[in-house]
């Protein structure tokens, strides 16, 4: 075999020292590459030293040490991955100071650099949502199209976290509206889920559709609702989202509410209910049973929110009303064993009487009583 790598590679070692002349005999005879796999022991040294060196900075950013940073800049290669494949640049954003990050940018950071990150320093930087931070990545050619891997964009991460002026200066730049993530999400749900009626407003004016949804149906009402904002549910109502639209499951907007212990939204909808739904879309909202086989008006009683129940009984809702079985399975455990738990069906008079709701009591029982009359 040795005899063979002489004779085929005879111009290689020509003129070569024992000691590596033996050391590609080793590597011939491995199959290897000398060129490809051996890594010269002066590099594997200067690979150790700017290793230090990017340690040393990264300590620098976290301690916001700029003078330390800025010396440091000049000895190492701002782009080379550290041990953990992060970068320099991934670790300045999450400081989230800008003098810090731009100073970065300034010595050579590349702003599209992603490394072992999953995703790029932009769209690490959207999650927070400081817009100078945003504004000097993009200024240093940052992607204003990034995505991460199920397809959330740079637009969709600053419209839950940044302001209409920061929205304007990515749809200038061509970033479509109503792009979907994997899950059919757009940057519009995203402004409506973290209660930011500016954004929504501001997208809405440009073309974002408000009545779009999501793979399991949810729209841009169903996130306001989420949000917990009424200003934001308000917003979309004004853009003429649909209020009798349901998601995949059935879930109505109102039974959203429910589930989301959204009462100020219950009782800005039962209050305003003739301006919003046609009378016979209006009674079913006060009608329906929810998943767990209540009207809106049991929901109201046992959650103690005399606002509401005041609000259901000018609507019309019915105090006599017997709840339905959930349609949920319930089950708890007694003895070691687990057996079905089916609760029980009461009116909402009765729900408030034994938990002692007087006041709710009382205006149930007035309403009862007129209607018995």
């Amino acid at each position: 075999m040795l005899q063979k790598v002489f004779k085929t590679q005879g111009k290689l070692l020509a003129g070569t020292t024992v000691k590596t002349t033996i050391l590609t005999l080793v590597m011939l005879c491995s199959g290897c590459s000398h060129e490809t796999q051996v890594t010269p022991a002066p590099l594997v040294v200067a690979n150790a030293v700017q290793q230090e060196e990017l340690l040393k900075i990264k300590r620098a950013i976290l301690d916001l040490d700029y003078a330390q940073v800025n010396a440091l800049s000049s000895k190492v290669d701002m782009n080379q991955p550290l041990p953990d494949e992060s970068s320099l640049l991934a670790w300045a954003i999450e400081t989230q100071d800008p003098k810090l990050i731009s100073l970065l940018l300034q010595q050579g950071a590349k702003a599209n650099l992603t490394h072992g990150n999953h995703f790029s320093p932009i769209i690490q930087a959207c999650r927070y949502g400081n817009e100078e931070i945003i504004n000097a990545l993009l200024d240093r050619g940052a992607d204003p199209n990034s995505t991460i891997n199920d397809g959330t964009s740079v637009l969709m991460l600053c419209a839950a976290s940044t302001s209409p002026d920061m929205l304007s200066r990515l749809i200038s730049q061509r970033t479509p509206v109503n792009a979907e993530n994997q899950h059919g999400q757009t940057a519009l749900m995203f402004a409506a889920n973290a209660g930011k009626s500016e954004n929504m407003r501001y997208l809405l004016i440009n073309g974002a559709e408000i009545n779009k949804q999501t793979q399991e149906g949810y729209s841009p009402l169903f996130f306001a609702i989420k949000s917990q904002d009424l200003e934001a549910v308000y917003t979309a109502l004004l853009f003429e989202a649909d209020l009798s639209a349901t998601a995949k499951d059935g879930t109505t907007a109102a039974q959203l509410g429910v589930y989301t212990k959204n009462y100020a939204f219950l009782t800005m909808l039962v209050t305003e209910l003739d301006s919003w739904l046609s009378p016979d879309a209006a009674k079913s909202v006060l009608a329906g049973f929810d998943r767990d086989g209540n009207q809106l008006l049991h929901v109201a009683v046992q959650a103690n929110q005399p606002e509401l129940v005041a609000a259901l009984l000018k609507a019309g809702a019915d105090p006599t009303t017997i709840s339905q079985p959930s349609t949920l399975t319930w089950r708890y455990e007694a003895n070691f064993k687990s057996e079905n738990y089916i609760p029980p069906q009461r009116t909402p008079v009765e729900i408030a009487e034994q938990n002692k709701l007087t006041d709710i009591a009382l205006m149930l029982r007035g309403k009862s009583d007129k209607s018995g009359a």
